[in-house]
């Protein structure tokens, strides 16, 4: 007796494992190429949108960009402008304008004591050589009207090009400080730079900036640009920002 005559599923194993032999079947070349072909599509499919996205990301940021830079710029130079103490210089021509302004650093009396090339205040406490560079302008009492270029300074003197009438203890003065905004069309950048010192860029892709006056009124224009162009046009986007600001009497 064998063990296929007393074990009653034999017949039962036997048909199932010939039935799983028989249908074990793997794919066809044909069946895999189709496939293969139909993953490749959706792969690519999402590739160039992932790709679009990716684009359309980087030309929002850039936009973004822009605009937040050249708005800073624009907030700056309207905020300076608006500080401003005397007179302003505009040059150059539109979109390549430039502008010059002067500003009250500091204000004093002099307390006397001075000779042809200082200027003495007892009451001051400066940083010495803070105001290299720097102007100092009588504005009233002796020597009213003279302006001259500080050399340096000790935290009560300052030295400075000769007097033409040498101040006394009834000079009142102020220090003061030139502040230039221009655009180098080269670079495409917005500088400021301060008594001449050396400039400092404020903002770049700035394709333009006009300044005008009329009266006590500074008109500004900046327009900016996105460095790369735009996928769905093909151009750079663009802001152009105004803004009116009115010089303190």
């Amino acid at each position: 007796m064998v063990w296929k005559d007393i074990n009653p599923f034999y017949s039962y194993y036997k048909v199932g494992i010939m039935k799983t032999s028989t249908n074990n079947k793997g794919f066809s070349l044909i069946e895999l190429l189709i496939s293969m072909a139909i993953l490749g599509l959706i792969l690519g499919g999402l590739a160039v949108l992932f790709s679009g996205n990716t684009k359309s990301y980087m030309s929002q940021s850039e936009i973004v960009e822009m605009q937040d830079s050249a708005r800073l710029a624009m907030d700056f130079v309207a905020r300076m402008l608006r500080s401003n103490s005397g007179s302003v210089t505009i040059a150059g021509i539109a979109c390549n304008n430039s502008i010059t302004a002067t500003f009250v650093e500091d204000a004093g009396r002099s307390t006397g004591g001075n000779d042809a090339t200082h200027l003495n205040d007892t009451a001051k406490s400066w940083t010495t050589g803070q105001w290299g560079n720097y102007s100092v302008s009588i504005i009233n009492g002796t020597g009213s009207g003279q302006t001259r270029t500080i050399s340096s300074n000790t935290i009560t003197q300052l030295t400075n090009a000769n007097w033409t009438t040498t101040p006394d203890a009834t000079s009142e003065y102020n220090i003061l400080s030139n502040n230039t905004f221009s655009r180098d069309s080269v670079a495409n950048t917005l500088l400021y730079a301060k008594n001449a010192s050396g400039n400092t860029s404020l903002a770049e892709n700035i394709t333009c900036f006009t300044v005008g006056q009329s009266g006590s009124r500074i008109d500004i224009t900046i327009t900016a640009e996105t460095p790369n162009p735009m996928p769905a046009t093909g151009n750079k986007g663009t802001i152009t920002l105004k803004s009116s600001v009115y010089l303190r009497n």
